[in-house]
């Protein structure tokens, strides 16, 4: 019998059973006999088609999750006939009805920069000794999984590559999603800050080098995503992992 009035309800879920809309779709393609759009003659098949661009919020939970339900009347009949679409996939062990997922594959991914400031204690206009450099350190989360775990290693030496310490830090101030310390949305910033107050030593060796390796954890892992940082400069040549130098200016004695 030819089945009329065929309509499509598309329901498309994120992996946490969150709503969301298809970005276009269903759109009604062909069909194999020809009829219109809405009208099924007996072994006739109808194809639709519809797409989703996968957001930022639905790649945090690891799939997208889609099924339709089609109805179409019968004659003498209104929307008697219904059926919710399978995957087409029967080796999973579910021979109808099952909803067509796609997972989305995970790629954590974690940038680190790290720029400095100073502050002229002995306000004599230039870097020198028990003047303070400010360290501050942005962590952002470049993948599209949640992070957590957090951890970050400071390594601060002078110019001929001796061990120095920070004064202070690096001390968690701030997230842009208000995250709580030590996790990561998509897309968010964590910064810390830390500081140096320039000893002999630094002055003796003409400047600082301060690098951080931030490691963190991505669902189901451990310790599995890190960077080291980069100075937040790129017109030097070097965009990536290069150190956060100071330059330190010495005082020639009369």
């Amino acid at each position: 019998m030819t089945l009329t009035g065929l309509t499509l309800v598309d329901t498309l879920t994120d992996g946490s059973g969150g709503s969301l809309t298809l970005t276009n779709g269903p759109s009604f393609s062909s069909t194999t006999l020809g009829s219109s759009p809405g009208t099924l003659k007996p072994d006739e098949i109808a194809t639709y088609s519809g797409y989703y661009i996968i957001s930022s919020a639905a790649a945090l939970t690891s799939s997208v999750n889609n099924s339709v339900l089609a109805t179409a009347s019968s004659p003498g009949q209104t929307n008697n006939v219904t059926d919710t679409s399978d995957d087409g996939d029967d080796s999973d062990g579910n021979t109808e009805d099952d909803v067509t997922v796609v997972e989305i594959t995970p790629l954590p991914e974690i940038e680190a920069t790290k720029t400095a400031t100073t502050i002229d204690n002995n306000s004599n206009g230039i870097v020198d000794l028990a003047d303070t450099i400010v360290y501050t350190i942005t962590v952002e989360n470049k993948g599209n999984t949640s992070l957590s775990n957090l951890t970050l290693v400071d390594t601060l030496s002078d110019g001929s590559g001796g061990s120095l310490s920070l004064t202070s830090g690096p001390t968690f101030t701030s997230s842009s999603a208000g995250s709580s310390q030590g996790t990561l949305t998509l897309g968010e910033v964590a910064t810390y800050i830390a500081s140096y107050t320039i000893t002999q030593a630094a002055v003796d060796a003409g400047g600082t080098s301060n690098t951080v390796v931030v490691t963190a954890s991505s669902p189901g892992n451990t310790n599995d995503v890190t960077d080291t940082s980069d100075d937040g400069d790129d017109s030097d040549g070097n965009t990536i992992d290069d150190p956060t130098i100071t330059f330190i200016d010495k005082i020639p004695w009369d």
